[in-house]
């Protein structure tokens, strides 16, 4: 994975760093600390962890793979649609 824009696949949590011991970070939605599917992120950063793969967006880290389980998807340029 790469840095991009993508979709969320599942509501996911928003930490504080690359990783599930970090804290979750505050982000506005109704549930304190997560991202609702579907919603659109614009990742800067990808750091590759054991068993994971994280994302820096604007909203803190997610996470974006997971034991052979993509939680996000990318977003094609030239159409504008999510693959």
């Amino acid at each position: 994975m790469v840095p991009g824009d993508y979709r969320l696949k599942y509501d996911l949590s928003v930490r504080e760093g690359a990783g599930l011991n970090h804290q979750r970070r505050e982000c506005g939605w109704k549930i304190p600390g997560m991202l609702p599917a579907g919603s659109a992120v614009s990742i800067q950063e990808v750091k590759e962890l054991s068993v994971s793969v994280w994302g820096r967006s604007r909203e803190g880290w997610i996470c974006m793979y997971m034991n052979g389980t993509p939680y996000v998807e990318r977003k094609k340029k030239q159409e504008g649609t999510f693959v």
